[in-house]
Formats: structure tokens, C-alpha cells, sequence
């Protein structure tokens, strides 16, 4: 899952069978999953350490064995709790795998049901939950087949998924069915967001003022400042140096640039300002990061 994009626009898996796993870890105090949205349904299980998880506007605690559901097009980020390391695997998959061929009941009443947000479902699947173990065990499995990629896990897969599907609608929509839709709650403000994020990641290497960004949704910049804080936990600054940094820290493991060439290129005018974030946010100086991925790479070999 490419961090630096807000909208994805990858296809995960292939047209023939649209999931792929991603097994990513991050350091104690640095930056874990930016905030990004998708077209497809997720499956995220922390394996290692605890992670504050921001689904929509909500935000949750997540340890080491319990997971989260991404619904279709749901704003998500997330960032390490505590001083130890933390990892996640995480299946990413289309609804077209387990849509039929022609528009069936679990098209209609279901699957366009739960993208369209009409039917809610449970987004943490926690551990001390005894109604979330069944489902745990059944994510757990679901990763541990596309971990291992055993004859034939493609059926056993798709049958989980469908599994999974139908225990968080029982969890999540009881009474719901039948009843008439509502809309989702703040969708209006998520859609707005959306385009302000959009263009911050349009923009980021270019300066960015806040009236620019309060202009995109109509407000004055007070309540864009308020708006903003209370959609993401951060301020516009903040969100913009992070995303910029997180393409500093791509164009440092992949190229020889020169740090004051790469603090332009992202957006810095001011390259002692830009080392002063960079370390806030990664823990070290640019320096010392690009020597610790080269050791890294060094050690992989």
C-alpha cells in the first residue's frame, strides 16, 4: 500500500483474482500509515505492538492480535502507541471477488449495501470481545492463506471472505435490514476533506498557504484550522510536513541527492527547518536515516 498517495490508484492483485497482502513494520516514534482511502475492502491485523487507527472519524486502539475492517472508500490512517515497534498484515481485495456475474441478491442487499454505507459494520475486532474471536481466527486465516499461498487458497479464501462478510453484518446491522437508508454520518465533511488532502498531494512540493486550503471547501481559514483538527487529530501544517517527509524519506532510500536538493524538491524552502521536522517526526536527522537504511539494506543481502 504506497503510503504517499491519498487516492490509490493501483489495482491490488490482478483482474482475475483483485487481493493482495501487504506485511509492513514500522520503528517505535515514526511515521506508520498516512492518511488514504481506496476502492476496496480491507482486512488489517496488528501482529506487533499497538496502533491508534483512524477509520472515518473514529479513532481506535489496536493490539497485537486484534484487527480493523476498511469499508470501500473510507478515509484510514494510523500511528504507533507506545515505545515498541509495530507491524500489521494486511489484505486488500475489490468486491468483484465475490460479486457475481449478474446483479444477485448479495449484490443488491448486501455488498452495495455495506459500500454504500447504508448497512454499518463493526470496524474493531477486538481481542477481549468474545463475539470477535470467531472473527480474529477467520481473519488470521484468511492472511496465513495469502502468506503461504497453498494449492487452491484462492477458494478457501473467497469462502472466508464471505464468511467474514456475513458475521459483521450480524454484528453490525441487526435491525438494520429491511429498514429504510440512512445516510452516513459526516459524509458530507469526509467528501470535503477529501479534496482538501487531494490538494495538499497535488501541491505539496509547490508552497502551500492556508487560505489556499480554506478555499477549496468555502470556509474562512478558523474554522478550516477547526474543520481540518477535527477530521484528522492534526493540523494542517503538521499534515502537510508529514506528507512531505514521507516522499523525503522515499527519495533518501532511493536516491544520492543531496539533502538540500531533496528539501526543495519536497516543499522546504528552509533546509535547517526541514532537518528540524524531519527528526521530530523520524526520530534522527536526515543523515543518520540514510545511513540506517543503507545498513538495513546491508543486512537483508
Amino acid at each position: 500500500m504506497d503510503p504517499l498517495m491519498l487516492k490509490e490508484d493501483r489495482m491490488h492483485g490482478d483482474p482475475g483474482y483483485p487481493a493482495s497482502l501487504y506485511q509492513m513494520s514500522y520503528k517505535a516514534h515514526q511515521p506508520m500509515l498516512e492518511l488514504h482511502w481506496h476502492e476496496e475492502f480491507e482486512f488489517l491485523m496488528i501482529t506487533q505492538g499497538t496502533a491508534s487507527m483512524r477509520v472515518g472519524v473514529e479513532d481506535y486502539e489496536v493490539k497485537a492480535g486484534e484487527a480493523i475492517f476498511v469499508n470501500s472508500g473510507e478515509l484510514h490512517s494510523g500511528s504507533i502507541l507506545g515505545e515498541e515497534d509495530c507491524s500489521f498484515l494486511a489484505l486488500v481485495f475489490h468486491s468483484n471477488l465475490v460479486h457475481s456475474a449478474v446483479p444477485d441478491t448479495i449484490q443488491q442487499q448486501y455488498l452495495l449495501a455495506i459500500m454504500e454505507q447504508r448497512l454499518r459494520l463493526p470496524v474493531h475486532l477486538r481481542a477481549d470481545s468474545s463475539e470477535h474471536q470467531l472473527l480474529l481466527s477467520r481473519i488470521a486465516e484468511l492472511l496465513r492463506l495469502h502468506e503461504r499461498c497453498p494449492p487452491m487458497y484462492e477458494l478457501s479464501a473467497k469462502g472466508l471472505i464471505c464468511l467474514l462478510l456475513a458475521d459483521l453484518l450480524r454484528l453490525g446491522t441487526e435491525g438494520q435490514l429491511g429498514a429504510p437508508p440512512s445516510p452516513p454520518v459526516k459524509s458530507y465533511k469526509v467528501q470535503r476533506l477529501k479534496a482538501v488532502i487531494e490538494y495538499i498531494h497535488t501541491h505539496y512540493a509547490q508552497p502551500i498557504r492556508l487560505s489556499d486550503l480554506a478555499a477549496v471547501v468555502s470556509m474562512n481559514e478558523a474554522y478550516f484550522c477547526r474543520f481540518f483538527k477535527e477530521m484528522t487529530r492534526t493540523t494542517p501544517v503538521d499534515y502537510i510536513n508529514q506528507y512531505r517527509l514521507q516522499h523525503a524519506a522515499a527519495m533518501i532510500r532511493a536516491t544520492d541527492k543531496k539533502m538540500t536538493e531533496i528539501a526543495m524538491d519536497v516543499g522546504f524552502n528552509n533546509v535547517s527547518y526541514f532537518i528540524e521536522v524531519f527528526k521530530r517526526y523520524f526520530g534522527c536527522p536526515p543523515t543518520a536515516f540514510k545511513k540506517l537504511q543503507h545498513e538495513t539494506a546491508e543486512s537483508g543481502r
